[in-house]
């Protein structure tokens, strides 16, 4: 499952999220509930994504340098969990 969930981050890497969207984000999910279907697991994994691209923009990095970390994050967690 979680290849699959490192596919889709990978594939949403492809342009810059809009942060003109005022949206939240429930960083802690521990006491939340699963998702109940594929579509509010990706909301969530888009949230995340998206979260962690603006904490790497507030940081001064442009898209390009963004995009770049984050396929380099997601890879190595690929990586590590290929290795289990």
């Amino acid at each position: 499952r979680m290849n699959e969930r490192i596919d889709y981050v990978l594939k949403n890497l492809d342009k810059e999220p809009d942060f003109t969207i005022d949206e939240t984000i429930k960083v802690d999910r521990e006491k939340e509930p699963w998702a109940n279907s594929v579509e509010e697991l990706n909301e969530i994994w888009r949230k995340k994504l998206k979260n962690e691209a603006l904490n790497l923009k507030l940081s001064g990095k442009e898209w390009d340098k963004t995009k770049e970390t984050l396929v380099k994050r997601y890879k190595n967690y690929h990586k590590a969990i290929l290795q289990y």
